[in-house]
């Protein structure tokens, strides 16, 4: 075997992990076992929903698994996902909780942005007053935690951690998220954004992606590939050992033998559903209009004080 370490699944797609399905089951996956999660929401629609539903990705007939319960708002702000059995009630605590941080979208210096440059072999002209970005989110996943769920939901966001077993995290994802953006306004129209009379046009581009992953004591950084336009997306790691695809509205995830599968079921579908490259896009447009009239703001000084 040339690849022996590969979780093979072709460019997006992933097959069921073996030729021969096997029979539905509601028991929780035992240490080390190997495992095939596809998830999506409970409508079978993968649209807003508070509740998403993991099933055996194996089995002949699809039965509700886990469910996964993220707390509102985690496209933008910070929170939590919970990973419970479906007769979960929130005076019991949850078996995974994943800590998703506030996106950390940050404007590139001048000498980060002349490296990475010279990888990003296709700049967009097109956009003036350009800035390179970064957008990154860590997720931070527990397996011990000390409050029911009804507890951790009455909390602060930035207080949940504080309700989880003391210690570190059995896992941490640091995903990172890199482009450029700028204005589409043509040249002509400088003066009139500066005083107000044309709105500021902006466009977002991602350039490359990244995640390492951190757990039992070492990091690894994971192979990414993704496609924003189609949002499609997969990320494989090899320490811990496991693989999620993002594709047509579905998030699959497999676990090798000895990687911890509920762990990684939780991590990677945070991962995939609040850490993608075409919501850190829409993360930055909301912000690329403020740094774009700051640089106008300031070159038009600059221009004034040269006179």
């Amino acid at each position: 075997d040339a690849e022996p370490r590969r979780l093979r699944m072709g460019n997006f797609s992933n097959p069921c992990c073996s030729g021969k399905s096997q029979p539905s089951r509601a028991s929780l996956p035992g240490d080390g076992e190997p495992c095939s999660f596809r998830i999506h929401d409970s409508d079978g629609l993968f649209s807003l929903s508070s509740r998403f539903v993991a099933y055996d990705d194996r089995c002949a007939v699809p039965r509700e698994w886990l469910h996964l319960l993220p707390t509102y708002g985690l496209a933008g702000c910070s929170g939590f996902v919970e990973l419970v059995r479906p007769q979960h009630d929130d005076i019991r605590p949850p078996l995974v909780l994943v800590h998703v941080s506030q996106w950390d979208v940050r404007q590139l210096s001048s000498e980060e942005e002349h490296s990475l440059r010279r990888r990003w072999v296709e700049v967009d002209g097109a956009l003036s007053n350009q800035f390179a970005w970064e957008a990154s989110r860590v997720l931070e996943a527990y397996a011990e935690v000390a409050s029911t769920s009804a507890q951790l939901r009455e909390l602060p966001a930035n207080e949940v951690l504080a309700a989880v077993h003391v210690g570190v995290p059995l896992a941490t994802a640091r995903i990172s998220h890199r482009g450029i953006a700028g204005s589409t306004n043509a040249a002509e129209s400088l003066a009139d954004i500066f005083t107000g009379d044309v709105d500021i046009e902006t466009a977002v581009v991602i350039k490359d992606s990244g995640c390492e992953v951190e757990a039992n004591g070492t990091t690894s950084a994971a192979e990414w590939t993704s496609d924003v336009g189609d949002e499609k997306l997969r990320v494989t790691s090899f320490a811990p050992e496991f693989d999620v695809v993002y594709e047509a509205g579905e998030i699959r995830i497999r676990t090798a033998a000895a990687t911890s599968a509920l762990l990684m079921c939780a991590l990677g579908f945070a991962l995939a559903k609040w850490a993608n490259p075409w919501l850190a896009e829409a993360v930055v447009g909301e912000r690329a209009e403020d740094i774009v009239r700051q640089e106008l703001q300031e070159m038009i000084a600059v221009s004034l004080s040269a006179r």
